[in-house]
């Protein structure tokens, strides 16, 4: 499968935001890092949005940012290339991407942690991950087409199959 990786710069957080928000996609969630903390998948932008570091995650793409001392950088990773008016530049012109297919990521049960390790056969944070009851994850690699090197490992969401009337 085709892919594409792009990047792009923004200046402010209100930029940011309005980037992340003008993007096509049916479904999205958001993950957002701080040094000290990470918010969890939420289906909204938090009130303390923006963090340095962060992704949006869709059914077609996965955009991540990360703050620089110009703004933000930001990094595509979609199945496909967006529509040109997004402002997203190919990452390299000399490398042809593809994607493996998706696999499906299993995130821990929610709870509290057991007291004891010999009942816990997992690891957990410090606290336990929030995600809303429902979530479903994939996640694809981008391979160069040429040598077959894995560069990026994308998050991505499954999308809601349509009911048949």
């Amino acid at each position: 499968m085709t892919a594409f990786v792009g990047t792009r710069s923004v200046e402010t957080p209100d930029q940011l935001k309005s980037l992340l928000q003008e993007l096509p996609a049916t479904s999205r969630y958001y993950f957002l890092r701080w040094v000290h903390n990470v918010s969890g998948f939420s289906c909204s932008l938090p009130e303390d949005f923006p963090s340095p570091k962060g992704e949006m995650l869709t059914p077609g793409f996965e955009v991540r940012w990360q703050q620089t001392q110009q703004g933000y950088d930001l990094l595509l990773l979609a199945h496909h290339e967006l529509p040109s008016e997004h402002g997203f530049q190919a990452l390299s012109k000399n490398v042809s991407w593809m994607t493996s297919e998706p696999l499906a990521v299993h995130l821990l049960p929610k709870g509290k942690p057991q007291d004891t390790a010999e009942k816990r056969q997992d690891t957990r944070f410090p606290q336990p991950l929030i995600y809303p009851d429902g979530l479903k994850l994939q996640q694809r690699y981008f391979q160069d087409k040429h040598t077959g090197t894995v560069h990026f490992v994308a998050l991505t969401l499954i999308a809601k199959e349509e009911k048949k009337s």
